[in-house]
């Protein structure tokens, strides 16, 4: 599934990535959340042109109400995002599903992501599926979530009845949408992990609103988010993640060409 507003500039490659998926029973559900470029007439053409993909337009509901469109029209067991400007592996949905099935002690399963500057081509590693089912996936704590958020929105594989079941995404926020997920998900007991094999991508441009004009909204944001989820631990840890919280902010200050350089060198999200 995926949402978009105004996306037409990397549409078409998340569209392919997914056409050239090793497997062939997907469907692609995108919401036009009320775009005024060119992304609801590229939609529809993918559409008539391949059956698989269903799109779906509003006037502009917003991100939260329309992730959950999209996941109230799939008719699959597993649930998959992508966003707009992040093409896929083409052998990730594959390769999540049958590690999700042979290790179902695990709800939610994410993966390792290349990161993209902006255009850059992007060049995939081939994997030998035998190989990652016998491999370990890296568990995800709380512990880590009150620190940073490690998980690539664009590598989220779950169940459809798990995500149901826990309301799916929280209409009522307007921006980390993703991350308030995940604290929901470990905060009821489910168990979330992640697959050190680039199957997805996350790229990094100006368009991105976070980058620009909301960079500090956007820290704001996601300094409150933490210290809401934060404030419930007791004892002396509430202190260390508080600071931790606080020096992230700070972090998110510094340029971008820093922050961009040490995320590829960490291989983590912000």
């Amino acid at each position: 599934m995926s949402t978009v507003k105004n996306g037409e500039k990397y549409l078409m490659e998340m569209i392919d990535s997914i056409k050239n998926q090793s497997i062939s029973f997907w469907e692609l559900i995108v919401v036009d959340d009320g775009s005024e470029d060119n992304s609801l007439n590229i939609l529809l053409d993918a559409s008539n042109k391949d059956k698989r993909i269903k799109v779906i337009k509003t006037s502009g509901v917003g991100r939260g109400p329309a992730l959950n469109m999209a996941i109230k029209e799939a008719k699959g067991n597993y649930i998959a995002n992508i966003d707009v400007d992040d093409p896929s592996h083409p052998q990730r949905l594959e390769i999540q599903r049958s590690f999700l099935e042979s290790n179902p002690e695990l709800d939610c399963l994410f993966t390792n992501s290349l990161f993209v500057d902006g255009n850059e081509p992007i060049e995939w590693s081939f994997y030998n599926i035998d190989d990652i089912l016998n491999s370990q996936a890296q568990i995800v704590t709380i512990d880590t979530l009150y620190r940073l958020n490690p998980l690539n929105h664009s590598s989220f594989f779950v169940k459809k009845s798990d995500l149901n079941r826990l309301g799916n995404y929280n209409q009522n926020r307007k921006s980390l949408l993703d991350y308030s997920l995940w604290f929901n998900f470990l905060e009821n007991g489910y168990k979330i992990a992640v697959l050190p094999y680039n199957l997805a991508s996350k790229r990094i441009h100006q368009e991105q609103s976070f980058e620009s004009k909301n960079r500090l909204r956007y820290l704001n944001d996601t300094r409150k988010l933490r210290l809401d989820h934060i404030n419930k631990v007791q004892g002396l840890s509430k202190y260390k993640y508080t600071f931790i919280a606080n020096f992230m902010f700070l972090y998110g200050l510094f340029p971008q060409y820093i922050r961009r350089a040490l995320k590829k060198q960490l291989g983590n999200k912000e």
